[in-house]
């Protein structure tokens, strides 16, 4: 199923150092650092890096990750957002 072309989906503004920028994704900073620093990553590092269950959802569906792959994952979380 193609996506239909349209606005890009809009992001919450934030004051950084008196500039406005777009709210940053904690994961995504995270491997843009790692990736600088010349260090690899993957999803299990990711986990066990403390970020929070909402970061990890919309770090989920950003890479594409099936649908149902997706309420697999997170439907065995608990409240805590760790793996049983």
């Amino acid at each position: 199923m193609a996506d239909a072309p349209g606005p890009a989906p809009a992001r919450p503004v934030v004051l950084v150092d008196g500039v406005e920028r777009y709210k940053a994704n904690p994961i995504i900073r995270f491997l843009l650092d790692e990736a600088t620093a010349g260090r690899q990553c993957d999803l299990n590092r990711i986990w066990t890096s403390g970020f929070s269950r909402a970061d990890l959802q919309e770090f989920y569906q950003l890479i594409g990750y099936s649908v149902s792959g997706y309420g697999d994952v997170f439907s065995s979380l608990d409240d805590e957002g760790t793996l049983p």
